[in-house]
């Protein structure tokens, strides 16, 4: 939708994003180490051009440098290593940056995310300083001033099954500042724009091995009931089967009435509650069993959310 300032070739009318991904993505100007590093790995740095040495490799030889490193200045690798960057052409600005200027292609959007988007990506850590350092990791530029600021929002919660004491905090802080305030920026600038109409949810269909295992309802778990579990590469959780097989209707058919009708409610399960647009209410549907309801989005998430749209510049993450 950002790419190229928002430039309309005429190729989708409408747009569902799922788990808005949005890691630091910095200019070019700033990537330099990594190109060089990955030259260094390839045996090109003294290549005369560096760029053709690495296309002369083969795809297997190229593959096998896929492997991430810290950034400057880290010990432990980031979770994601490859991100998008500023190049100037199909990324102009930073996407939410983009998205307040209304440089966007304006098409009625389906937004959302999991409850719990972070817990499959962060490790176990027991004390604040391992949850800031932990942060850090993924986001190098990240100052004193924010990470004791991120203490305060992130506090130490209930424990989970299986994991250490700051855990639930590190997968709240991570879900949060990679995918569900990028997610909540997006719409928020989509409704401001007035041109379009936007939904929201969050999906919350709990599997019960997953929740003892600690990670609530992670990443990508709404898969089975977009595709429909038989139709993913890898088998789902069984539940998909049995208890929890109620939600591929509920999913399916307003995700196919979107794709359709560009509006989830025409063709609505039979029952499901109406889905109601996001406003300025910031109101969204629970995806859940037995019983999908609206939700407005509460003042300590919309809290978190303002501070790390508030460091986005900072971190290159806005």
């Amino acid at each position: 939708m950002a790419a190229y300032g928002g430039r309309d070739d005429k190729l989708y009318a409408g747009s569902i994003l799922q788990s808005t991904f949005l890691p630091a993505h910095p200019p070019v100007s700033e990537l330099e180490w990594q190109f060089n590093h990955t030259a260094e790995q390839a045996g090109c740095q003294d290549a005369a051009d560096r760029m053709k040495c690495l296309r002369s490799m083969s795809r297997d030889d190229l593959q096998k440098l896929n492997d991430a490193s810290p950034f400057p200045g880290r010990a432990s690798n980031p979770f994601y290593y490859w991100t998008p960057c500023l190049d100037g052409e199909l990324l102009q600005d930073h996407v939410t940056e983009m998205f307040a200027q209304g440089k966007f292609h304006k098409v009625p959007a389906l937004l959302g995310t999991v409850t719990n988007e972070g817990s499959t990506f962060v490790p176990d850590v027991s004390t604040a300083d391992q949850l800031v350092s932990s942060l850090v990791d993924n986001f190098p530029k990240l100052n004193s001033s924010h990470t004791d600021e991120l203490i305060t929002l992130y506090p130490q919660e209930d424990p989970l099954p299986q994991h250490d004491s700051y855990f639930p905090s590190l997968s709240r802080a991570y879900g949060e500042g990679t995918f569900i305030c990028p997610t909540r920026t997006v719409l928020n600038a989509l409704c401001d724009s007035g041109d379009v109409a936007i939904w929201s949810y969050r999906y919350n269909v709990e599997d019960n091995e997953t929740v003892a295992e600690g990670f609530g309802v992670p990443h990508v778990s709404e898969a089975p009931a977009v595709w429909a579990p038989e139709m993913l590469p890898s088998r789902p959780k069984e539940s998909y089967f049995t208890y929890n097989a109620g939600s591929v209707s509920l999913v399916m058919h307003y995700w196919l009435s979107f794709v359709r009708f560009l509006d989830p409610n025409v063709q609505r399960m039979d029952g499901a509650p109406v889905w109601h647009p996001w406003s300025g209410n910031q109101s969204r549907l629970i995806l859940q069993l037995p019983d999908p309801v609206m939700e407005n989005v509460t003042q300590l998430e919309r809290a978190r959310c303002d501070f790390w749209q508030s460091i986005g510049p900072v971190i290159n993450q806005r």
